[in-house]
């Protein structure tokens, strides 16, 4: 009895050396009432960043105590709030705060300030202005009397990809904290299925040879990226990783480039493609995007013999490695190039490469508009899936939500440079529905489709005049076609993964949380493993793993609905590995 006394107490003593423990904790509560309406369905969050701007940060839930009046309690370690010190913070919806979030006395940017009083402090808030809302909570209204409220005969089936594309708007203060609420949202508002992601290389410079950084000014780090991809598979949504290289092109760039810049190129995009290509097969990535030349680059005919021989030698190491399907970016007026026979798709984006114009009226009909869409898309029949034989993934339907935004344009990317606050341009978000609504019919018609992607579905939800749809009415009409295309989305997730070379304990998500969230841990080979957590006494509350687990990638769900809001530990053991992590459970 005694050695059974001795090895419970060594065995917690090794615990709260694992653990850390701290002997007092410190307070700040937040109190938060609104003077404009909410959007449905959205939570208000603190920002709360460490003093004078900098360290660390964190997003918390508040809860709706009562009518539009929001609070949240927050506990911390006594190292974290200081008595006398100033901490900035402010107010956002769903977690976004850049983009979602207050605007404080009409400035977009500025924090609020809270002086730490003691161990416990209380701040207590108006939010009369929310950031790119310029209505109070309330959607805009749409008429659909012409839009399609059945589902048509030759509906595609469900291998269709009803997907969203979400661009890189990587920022290392807030990316973290959006992923989550942003794919439940693609997930449950939009119906999707796919998640299309752009990680972004930057060509840092074009002459006199270029060099390209994967993880450039506006690059997504790999940690981000891996963390995308996981909790995309976590909500069950299946993955497009579509990366390319990024610059704008100069006025002074040559009319085409020679055989040596382009060795120079393709060397320096090698490394850089061959590791996207290991990321997407170590992580399980549904489809993949190969392409050789930079963003919106269009290669001219002088160039094509280079660029095709270097890239189907590229595009061949890169299949050694990746075993999905690969899209090969398709420019149906550029010069044929036999890379296009090695793809399982085309790629074809249109904000990029779009040469028609759906109307000339300032007040477009879906009859005028449809029958125009109809007599593009067979002329890209013909130059696509008629000569190569693949089918098409459609990227970056867009449609900017303001006043005569598709008139003459036949370049819709160019709807991403106007003044977002100019008065004299006015919203339309019915134009921009009407958009969305036609190519969702038009699509319907045609089977050498095999997928739609709209472009671009900003973390933030904003009612502004760019093309994204995110919290606009076009975001309503797509989920109505992708539901009934998909009736029933996967909710699957993929609980092993090939290539885990390691024991590893990732950080949990969401964290903070109210009340569950998930962690996930990877085996290399069958081992008995222990996941644990532990308050911040270190007095073990709760058994999540304890058994023999075979090599692979794991994802276990807690529940903190029983206990109280605070700082807790998750620890994973193996032998002599030993792993803890901090999460923050919020009520």
């Amino acid at each position: 009895m005694k050695t059974k006394i001795v090895l419970f107490c060594l065995s917690f003593f090794f615990i709260l050396q694992a653990v850390p423990t701290f002997s007092q904790t410190r307070s700040i509560t937040f109190n938060a009432r609104l003077s404009t309406d909410l959007p449905k369905g959205e939570t208000v969050c603190v920002y709360l960043r460490e003093r004078e701007g900098v360290g660390e940060i964190f997003v918390f839930p508040l809860t709706d105590a009562s009518d539009n009046n929001w609070t949240a309690k927050l506990d911390f370690d006594n190292g974290w709030l200081v008595p006398g010190v100033t901490y900035h913070y402010k107010y956002c919806r769903n977690y976004i705060y850049n983009g979602a979030d207050e605007s404080v006395g009409g400035n977009d940017q500025a924090l609020r300030e809270v002086i730490i009083q003691g161990d416990n402090t209380n701040v207590s808030d108006t939010i009369t202005q929310w950031r790119w809302w310029p209505v109070d909570g309330a959607m805009p209204s749409i008429d659909t009397s012409n839009y399609l409220h059945t589902p048509p005969a030759n509906l595609p089936d469900s291998t269709f990809q009803c997907g969203i594309e979400l661009q890189d708007y990587w920022t290392k203060d807030s990316f973290v904290f959006s992923v989550a609420p942003t794919f439940d949202r693609i997930k449950s508002i939009c119906k999707a299925t796919y998640i299309e992601y752009n990680p972004v290389p930057e060509i840092h410079q074009f002459y006199p040879t270029p060099v390209i950084i994967e993880e450039g000014a506006n690059g997504t780090p790999r940690a981000d990226l891996i963390s995308i991809l996981t909790e995309a598979k976590n909500k069950g949504l299946k993955v497009y990783l579509d990366p390319f290289a990024w610059a704008m092109i100069s006025d002074s760039s040559p009319n085409y480039h020679t055989n040596d810049w382009w060795i120079a190129y393709e060397k320096q995009w090698r490394p850089v493609i061959l590791d996207y290509a290991q990321v997407t097969q170590d992580f399980g990535v549904d489809v993949f995007t190969f392409g050789m030349w930079p963003s919106r680059w269009s290669v001219s005919q002088q160039e094509a013999p280079i660029v095709d021989s270097l890239a189907q030698n590229l595009l061949q190491d890169v299949k050694q490695i990746y075993k999905g399907k690969i899209a090969v970016e398709f420019c149906p007026w550029g010069p044929d190039l036999n890379l296009y026979n090695m793809a399982d798709y085309l790629k074809f984006n249109i904000a990029d490469y779009w040469p028609y114009t759906l109307s000339a009226s300032k007040t477009p009909g879906l009859t005028e508009m449809l029958t125009n869409l109809n007599n593009s898309l067979d002329d890209l029949y013909d130059q696509g899936p008629k000569k190569w034989g693949k089918p098409i993934l459609l990227s970056q339907i867009a449609a900017s939500s303001f006043y005569g935004a598709i008139v003459n344009q036949p370049d819709w990317q160019t709807q991403l440079y106007f003044n977002n606050n100019d008065t004299s341009v006015p919203f339309d978000f019915q134009e921009q529905a009407d958009v969305y609504e036609i190519f969702m019919q038009a699509l319907s018609q045609r089977d050498w489709i095999s997928g739609v992607y709209s472009f671009s579905y900003n973390y933030w939800n904003s009612l502004d005049k760019s093309p994204s749809i995110r919290s606009k009415p076009a975001e309503q009409v797509l989920a109505k076609w992708y539901g009934w295309i998909n009736p029933q989305s996967t909710t699957d997730i993929k609980e092993n993964l090939d290539m885990v070379s390691s024991f590893k304990l990732f950080q949990n998500f969401p964290n903070p949380f109210n009340p569950t969230t998930t962690i996930e841990f990877s085996v290399p080979g069958t081992q008995l493993v222990t996941l644990k957590v532990f308050d911040i006494l270190g007095r073990e509350i709760a058994t999540l793993v304890n058994k023999e687990e075979t090599p692979g990638t794991y994802y276990v769900k807690f529940n903190g609905k029983d206990y109280n809001s605070g700082i807790y530990f998750y620890q994973l053991r193996e032998g002599n590995y030993t792993e803890t992590r901090k999460f923050v459970l919020i009520k």
